[in-house]
Order: structure tokens, then C-alpha cells, then sequence
């Protein structure tokens, strides 16, 4: 049977007669009271009506307290019942916005705080699910009623301490997803999740966590109410039963997870949705033209990399569906990138100037050149001048040749306005002295990114022509042969109020980059030293060359392509005849034999010799030809001193020659720890043969 549950007023607040509790009486309609055509209430007996809000309760809410005492010893089912039609008379169709019931609690209140600790937590150490930089994301499957909640701490699982990451504790952290990108797993090679729950204030609320991902996975189990209140589930389960007006699609948004990630996406699989066969799933994002379609299972790659998301799945069947699950495919770009060929501790390409940023990410400013090395910040104040009407700074670099996927950063802090115009300030990307592309007007001072620009996807195409055409200018040519333009960012207003100032920061562009190693580089010199190096002591017929790639900040780097066109016919050798170990300036007369020889079988013939010296303090270069004798390039430092009529050339086999170099070490000559010596032999056709060479380095000195 069903009985009234009567609220107990003294235990009750924010509620009161004629204040949301109002008299029914059995009297013709009156204002005021409850109409006596509502026959769920019973004669002489206050109900819920009207309305909460009064001068001293105006949000309206009100805790209502009843007594359940009387009813100990047996189960009860608890109704409420917003609205009652029970009545014979006609019923009015008026405003009913009714009443809402934010929570309720039966017995005594829960506890105000907890904690449960997850400890010895690796990163993945399935290969797919590896990351470059720390343990990746946290999902945290979960629901938080009313005002509870719950934080993270983040710990080392060793030392119990608070991990630092960026100069700050992770610790008291919040939401769906969080991101430990930044955790040194050398460091710190197993962590702990500290979770801390909190009830709300009243002890009414209190969070249920339901699990945990480390890796790259986020999705939907239904288990927050909040996100699934349109749907029909059950025991967390979505049942979908394809009746009219049931709603049949769900949504995840990445700023419900945790905003805008702070590495790029690049592609997607999304899964667990193996009972349904007919449905629509879709992802959108704000960098990209077009919605993606989806499909269960398969991975997917986005026209551009991404850096939020809306996924929509819309059932077109009847079928339950316990969860869904996305994973992330994100990009890493190395900081400081760096590759050694033969891996002799000399660095043969990289991005190691600060204001290059990463590899296929910029993120700094460019700020000036101190010793041809490009110099960087994060952020930049700009100045408007008010007699011209702008300013131009925030400068960065980008590589010739490069595609922009995506560009943006903040501009923030403005007092850039007018008095009379219709906006505050208007933006271009400068790209030479008289070619720029407007980006549109701004027409307030709140901080806005600059993908929100009206034409902000125009700007980043007329970037990438520029980018593309041969006659860009080039801003500089770094140490490995990268050309990079400068670009600059303008802000104008004609109409200035005073002095105006603008930050720019956050800078952030994702582009596509190749580079190719070959002569024009020294990349066949860096070959043929490594194998005449090593064919002096290897007794295989085949070399392998070293390549290592470092950088301070991990990453991917691409290496495909490889060309290597060899020839025989082309000899050399070399033959060390001093009894010293290394190389000083003691004044003796050091000698080195070599033979060159080309073979009548290239087509070619003998054109001159060389002895090169490498090591990290540059090269010096022995020469000798036939026409003119012998020579010394390169030596600008007068580390070595060849002697001339000492050094002979001798026929050797078929029109080589037989060459005893002779030379003595400088003054100037400093401590190296190694010395590469190399003997070639250059043909008439321009072709370098090297494959006599020795490495000194010396146990001492």
C-alpha cells in the first residue's frame, strides 16, 4: 500500500508556508491554496506548490527532512510524485515548470573523505601501446553526484613522493582524462595514482569510481549519469530499443575529457560495439574541413592531425551496447633532434638551434641571432606604433619546403582599441617586406587563438604557397643545409586609443618536412670514412653503418629512401709508419704511405691524391697532383705543416702512384681525443674513391 510520507518541518530548510508549502482545503478555488480538485492530498494538509524562491532562499533549493522511523523492519519504495491528474474536473495546461530533485540521501550521511592508492603502475610495455614521452593518459571511469568529487595525486611509487613535471606537483588533479606525458619513466619507472574521494558538504553525494586506463584509451561505459540522462540504461548498459522518440545517439567531447590535449592526433580506432551492426559513427574537430566517418575496429587517420574532438554514434537498430572506447593515436616531435652517421660523436643533421622548436612542431618565437644561432622565447610584448597604426613581431622560423597542418596561438593581454571603429585590432601573417594575408578583425580585447580568426584557414593556405615556391625567401641557411623563411605576425589599428600592447604565446604549428642527406651535404663523405675506417679491422666483406638519432624530448624521425651508388675500380690505401700512437707537436716528422690507383675498367683515369685529416675540430686536406706537386687546403687553424720536398710520388701499378706523405704537428694542434686519417683517390670523372683509412686514439694524451 502507499501512504503519505510526511516532511518533517523542523528539520526542514529553505522551504516554508505560502514559501513552496501551501494548504489544501476543501473550499471553492482560492488563491493561495492548493485546489481541492488535487485529490493526492488530503484535506487540511500542506503539499509541495508554487514556488521555493523567496526573499530569503533566492536560488530556490530547499533540504527536506522526513522520518522513516516508523517503517523500520520493512522494505519501502519511495515515490515522488511531481504532478497529480487524479481529479474528475477539467485540468488547465499552464506553466508547470516543475519542481527538481537534485538528491537524496536515506540514513546517516557519508563520510567526508577517503583515499585508495594504486601502486607499482609501469608504463605500457606492449609495443602499440608505448609512448615516447611518459605513461600517457589517464582515464578515469567514474561518477560524481551532486558536488562530490574526486582528485588524483600522482606519486613515485619508490619514494612516495609527489612527482614534478614542469616545475609542478601532480597532485589534487581533476577530470576524466589526465595527461602524464610529462613523467621522466627513467626517473620515476613505476608510479602511483593516489584517488581521494570527497562526499559534498551535507554528506549526501559521494563519487564511485568504477576503473582506471594508463595508455591512450577513452570512451563511455554509462555509468555517469550526467552524460547518459537522454539515454536508456540499465545496470550500465545503453539498451536501445529503436521505439519512437527514444533518443538514439551519444556523444563524447574532448572538453567534457579534458579540453584541448596537448600532443596532436593523428588517427583513431574506434571499438567494442560488436552486438550493433547498423549505426553511424563520426568524429569532427575544429582543424578539420569535414566530419570523419568511423568504423568499428579499424583505424582511421585524419587529413590533419587534431587537437580536440566531438564523437557521435548514432544507432540505426535494436542492440545494447556496455561501452565505447577510443584510441587515441597522438604525435610525438622530438626536441633538440640530432643524427650521428657511423656514430663517431659528431652531429651530421638536427634541429639543435633553440628557436626551430621541435621537429615537425614549432612552438617558439623567434627573437634574434647571437653567434648564428637562432635565438627563442614562448611569449613576446608587442607595442602597437601609434602614428603608423601597428606593429609587427612575434616572429618564427619554418623550413623551406615545409606544409602547415595546423598553426595557432594566443593573443592576450590587449588594450588594442578604438574609440570610433567597429572592432579593436586586425591581423596578417607577413611573409616578405610587401607581401602579407589579412586574417581578420578582432572585435574585442578578450584573449582569442588565432584558429578562431574569420580567415585564420586562409592564412595557413597562403602560408604554405609560399612555403612551396622556389623563389621564397630565405631567412638563413643553417649548419646542415636547412633554408628556413621568417614570418611575422601584424597587428593594426589606425584609430589607436593611447598606447596599445599585445601578447602573443602558446605558439604551435604542426608541418610536414623532408630533408634529403646526400653529397651536397657530405653525406657520401660520412659513408666512405666510416668504410675505409672499419675495412682496415673488419674481416666481414660487409660494413654496417651506425645511425643514432637522439633528442631531449621523445619522438619519431622518418629514414627511407636510402640510395648508395657504388663503383669499383677506384683504390686506395693507407699504411701508418710512425712508432707513436697519436699525433703531437714534438717536431718529429711524422710519415703515411698511400697507393692510388684507377682502374682502366671505369673508364676514367688517375687525377690527383689526398690525406684527410678528420676529427671534431674540422678537416685538413694533404694534396697531391701531378701537375702540380703538393699541397695543403683547409688549414686555416696551422694545425699541420706538410712538407713538400720531403714527401715523394712514386709510379704505382697501372698509372696510380705510390705517395710517402711526410709532416709534422703544430703548436696549435689541441687535445683531441681522436683522429680520423683517410686515404682518396679522386678520378678524372669526378668519382672519390676511399678505402684506406685508420682511426688514432691513443690510451694517453
Amino acid at each position: 500500500f502507499y501512504d503519505h510520507l510526511q516532511f518533517t518541518i523542523p528539520y526542514s530548510t529553505g522551504i516554508s508556508p505560502s514559501n513552496g508549502f501551501f494548504l489544501r482545503q476543501d473550499t471553492p478555488p482560492t488563491a493561495n491554496l492548493i485546489s481541492s480538485d488535487c485529490l493526492g492530498i488530503p484535506s487540511n494538509n500542506y503539499g509541495l506548490a508554487g514556488s521555493s524562491t523567496s526573499s530569503t532562499n533566492q536560488n530556490g533549493w530547499a533540504q527536506l527532512a522526513a522520518n522513516l522511523a516508523p517503517y523500520l523492519g520493512t522494505h519501502v519504495k519511495i515515490k515522488f510524485v511531481l504532478e497529480s491528474t487524479d481529479t474528475e474536473q477539467p485540468i488547465s495546461w499552464g506553466d508547470k515548470s516543475g519542481w527538481f530533485i537534485d538528491d537524496f540521501q536515506i540514513g546517516e550521511s557519508y563520510a567526508s573523505e577517503g583515499e585508495m592508492t594504486v601502486t607499482n603502475v609501469q608504463a605500457p610495455t606492449q609495443f602499440s601501446d608505448k609512448q615516447p614521452n611518459g605513461f600517457g593518459l589517464l582515464f578515469v571511469d567514474s561518477f560524481e553526484p551532486g558536488d562530490s568529487s574526486i582528485s588524483i595525486d600522482i606519486k613515485d611509487a619508490t619514494s612516495s613522493q609527489y612527482i614534478t613535471v614542469d616545475g609542478a606537483q601532480l597532485r589534487d588533479l581533476q577530470g576524466p582524462v589526465i595527461e602524464l606525458w610529462g613523467i621522466d619513466v627513467d626517473s620515476h619507472p613505476m608510479i602511483s595514482i593516489v584517488f581521494k574521494f570527497s562526499s559534498d558538504t551535507l554528506g549526501v553525494s559521494t563519487p564511485s569510481l568504477y576503473g582506471y586506463n594508463v595508455g591512450t584509451r577513452v570512451g563511455n561505459t554509462f555509468v555517469d549519469i550526467d552524460n547518459v540522462r537522454d539515454l536508456n540504461t540499465d545496470d550500465g548498459e545503453w539498451v536501445f530499443t529503436n521505439a519512437s522518440n527514444e533518443t538514439n545517439i551519444v556523444k563524447l567531447d574532448s572538453d567534457d575529457l579534458l579540453g584541448y590535449f596537448s600532443n596532436p592526433i593523428y588517427g583513431v580506432i574506434f571499438s567494442d560495439i560488436d552486438r550493433c551492426n547498423l549505426y553511424n559513427a563520426t568524429i569532427t574537430s575544429s582543424n578539420l574541413v569535414n566530419s570523419t566517418n568511423l568504423s568499428n575496429g579499424t583505424y582511421v587517420e585524419f587529413e590533419n592531425p587534431i587537437f580536440d574532438f566531438e564523437f557521435t554514434l548514432g544507432l540505426n537498430e535494436s542492440c545494447s551496447i556496455a561501452d565505447v572506447w577510443l584510441d587515441l593515436f597522438f604525435g610525438h616531435h622530438p626536441s633538440d633532434l640530432s643524427i650521428d652517421v657511423a656514430g663517431d660523436g659528431v652531429i651530421d643533421w638536427g634541429l639543435i638551434e633553440p628557436a626551430q622548436g621541435d621537429f615537425g612542431r614549432q612552438n617558439k618565437f623567434w627573437v634574434g641571432e647571437v653567434n648564428g644561432i637562432s635565438e627563442a622565447s614562448d611569449d613576446e610584448k608587442l607595442e602597437l606604433d601609434v602614428i603608423a597604426g601597428n606593429v609587427t613581431g612575434g616572429f618564427f622560423l619554418l623550413p623551406k619546403g615545409s606544409n602547415v597542418d595546423s598553426l595557432d596561438f594566443l593573443m592576450s593581454d590587449s588594450t588594442l582599441n578604438s574609440l570610433n571603429l567597429s572592432y579593436d585590432y586586425t591581423i596578417d601573417l607577413v611573409f616578405t617586406s610587401n607581401f602579407s594575408s589579412n586574417c581578420g578583425r578582432v572585435v574585442d580585447s578578450d584573449d582569442v587563438y588565432f584558429s578562431e580568426m574569420d580567415f585564420s584557414k586562409q592564412c595557413v593556405e597562403t602560408l604554405n604557397n609560399v612555403l612551396s615556391t622556389s623563389f621564397a625567401p630565405v631567412f638563413k641557411t643553417d649548419q646542415f643545409g636547412v633554408e628556413w623563411m621568417r614570418i611575422a605576425i601584424k597587428f593594426s589599428q589606425p584609430d589607436q586609443n593611447g598606447n596599445g600592447f599585445i601578447t602573443v604565446s602558446e605558439m604551435d604549428v604542426i608541418y610536414t618536412f623532408k630533408h634529403t642527406l646526400d653529397e651536397t651535404t657530405g653525406f657520401d663523405s660520412m659513408l666512405r670514412e666510416f668504410v675505409a675506417s672499419e675495412s682496415q679491422s673488419s674481416q666481414s666483406s660487409e660494413i654496417f653503418i651506425p645511425m643514432i638519432t637522439t633528442s631531449s624530448r621523445g619522438g619519431g624521425v622518418k629514414l627511407d629512401n636510402l640510395s648508395i651508388t657504388t663503383a669499383p675500380g677506384y683504390d686506395s690505401s693507407l699504411a701508418w709508419l710512425s712508432d707513436k700512437e697519436g699525433l703531437y707537436p714534438s717536431g718529429e716528422l711524422y710519415e703515411i704511405e698511400t697507393t692510388h690507383e684507377v682502374q682502366a675498367s671505369t673508364g676514367s683515369t688517375f687525377s690527383s691524391a689526398q690525406l684527410r685529416f678528420s676529427s671534431v675540430a674540422g678537416d685538413v686536406i694533404f694534396v697531391y697532383d701531378p701537375n702540380t706537386g703538393f699541397s695543403e687546403i683547409g688549414d686555416s687553424n696551422n694545425l699541420l705543416t706538410l712538407s713538400q720536398t720531403s714527401s715523394t710520388a712514386v709510379p704505382f701499378g697501372s698509372d696510380g702512384k705510390e705517395i710517402t706523405w711526410r709532416f709534422t704537428v703544430n703548436g696549435e694542434w689541441d687535445d683531441t681525443e681522436e683522429v680520423s686519417i683517410f686515404s682518396e683517390t679522386v678520378a678524372a670523372n669526378g668519382v672519390i674513391g676511399m678505402l684506406g683509412g685508420i682511426t688514432i686514439d691513443p690510451s694517453t694524451g
